[in-house]
């Protein structure tokens, strides 16, 4: 287990195991503190901690050299024969399509939009009737919404 290791396992519990200092901490030292706090600690924490120390099964790493029977060196004056260079292919140019602006995009949205609503439009009288009386309502509305700020404003001596 590599020491980076055992100050991730603290830092990832070190509210459980309140160790103070880990990260100064020699190897053999935090490794030491670590079993101590976790003898009185949770059986997770101690299963995962035995997990951990015994580390992943990794195979031993070997040397590579002409002596290990690695790749060997280039010996000096030895010509190697050239290979024929690779022909590349030109790549096929994929059709592009036109892109249009965007704002000419959302004109044709629009106009779509205000033809359907042209076709569609309610031109019956009670229909406009309707209109204006909500326009009016609104109007009503904000009228009495400014008067009334004018009788707090005056309320409040401002």
């Amino acid at each position: 287990m590599k020491h980076t290791e055992a100050k991730a396992f603290v830092r990832k519990y070190n509210a459980e195991l309140a160790i103070r200092g880990y990260s100064k901490m020699k190897k053999a030292d935090l490794q030491k503190t670590i079993e101590s706090k976790l003898s009185r600690s949770r059986e997770e924490l101690q299963r995962e901690w035995s997990v951990l120390k015994a580390g992943p099964a990794r195979p031993m790493a070997v040397k590579q050299g002409p002596r290990a029977g690695g790749p060997k060196k280039k010996q000096m004056g030895v010509k190697t024969p050239k290979r024929p260079a690779a022909v590349k292919k030109p790549a096929a140019k994929r059709p592009v399509a036109a892109k249009r602006p965007a704002a000419a995009q959302r004109a044709s949205e629009n106009a779509a939009d205000d033809a359907w609503h042209a076709r569609n439009k309610d031109t019956s009288g009670q229909a406009q009737v309707n209109r204006l009386n909500a326009v009016t309502d609104r109007l009503t509305r904000r009228a009495a919404m400014q008067r009334d700020r004018e009788r707090i404003r005056r309320i409040r001596g401002r």
